[in-house]
C-alpha cells in the first residue's frame, strides 16, 4: 500500500523541492532590494544634509530602474517553476487541513440525507460544493506520538461514511500506514514531516 502510494505522488517531492528553492531565491532578491533601498535612502539624507541637489536629483530615477529590474528577476524566477504533478490538486495533507475536509463533507452529507436527491451516475460520494468529496485518508498512525493528535480521525471518517445517501456507494476509506511510513512520505514529497493525507474521489489513478 505504501509503495503504491509513494508511485502515485511521484513528482509531488521534486516539485516541493523546486518550488522550494524559487521561494527563497525570490525572498532573498526582495531582501536585496529592500536593502539596496535604504543604502539610497541613507546616501539621498546625506546629499540633503550638503545640499548637493544633482545628486539627489538622480537617485529616484535609478532606484526605480533597479525595482523594476528586480520584478523582471522575480518574474523570470516564477517562469521557472515546473507544471505542477496532477496528483497535487487531489491532495490535502496535514492533520488540520484533513480533518477540515472531513468536517466539511461529513456536513455536507448530513444535509443531503434530509433533501430528496436526483438519482444520477456517479463515481463516489457527494462533494461539497466546491471541493471534491475525499475518499482515502492515510494515516501514520504507529509514528504519530502522542497518538491523541489523530484520535479523532476514525470518528469523523465515520461520520463521513454514516450519512452518505444510500445511492452513492463509495465511502471515505481509512489505511493506516506501517511504522517509519511518516519519515519515507515526507523525503518523497519533499516536507519537513507528514503524519496524513488524503486523496479525494476525482484522483488520477485513484485505487492505490
Amino acid at each position: 500500500m505504501l509503495a503504491s502510494l509513494l508511485n502515485l505522488l511521484s513528482g509531488v517531492g521534486e516539485y516541493n523541492g523546486k518550488r522550494l528553492i524559487i521561494s527563497k531565491k525570490r525572498k532573498h532578491e526582495e531582501h536585496s532590494r529592500k536593502r539596496k533601498e535604504k543604502a539610497e535612502s541613507r546616501k539621498r539624507r546625506k546629499a540633503n544634509k550638503w545640499e548637493v541637489l544633482s545628486t539627489v536629483a538622480s537617485k529616484p530615477e535609478k532606484s526605480a530602474e533597479e525595482v523594476t529590474e528586480m520584478v523582471a528577476e522575480d518574474g523570470r524566477s516564477q517562469a521557472k517553476l515546473p507544471e505542477a504533478p496532477p496528483v497535487l490538486s487531489h491532495l490535502t495533507i496535514g492533520i488540520n487541513a484533513v480533518t477540515k475536509r472531513l468536517e466539511a463533507q461529513a456536513h455536507s452529507h448530513r444535509l443531503k440525507t434530509g433533501i430528496k436527491v436526483s438519482a444520477q451516475p456517479s463515481d463516489g460520494p457527494p462533494s461539497t460544493k466546491e471541493t471534491p468529496a475525499i475518499k482515502y485518508v492515510f494515516v501514520c498512525r504507529a509514528d504519530v506520538d502522542p497518538p491523541l493528535l489523530i484520535a479523532h480521525i476514525p470518528e469523523l471518517v465515520a461520520a463521513c461514511n454514516v450519512s452518505i445517501p444510500s445511492q452513492f456507494l463509495s465511502p471515505v476509506h481509512l489505511i493506516p500506514l506501517p511504522k517509519d511510513a511518516e519519515r519515507t512520505l515526507a523525503d518523497a514529497l519533499n516536507l519537513p514531516r507528514l503524519s496524513i493525507l488524503a486523496l479525494d474521489v476525482s484522483v488520477p489513478k485513484s485505487t492505490p
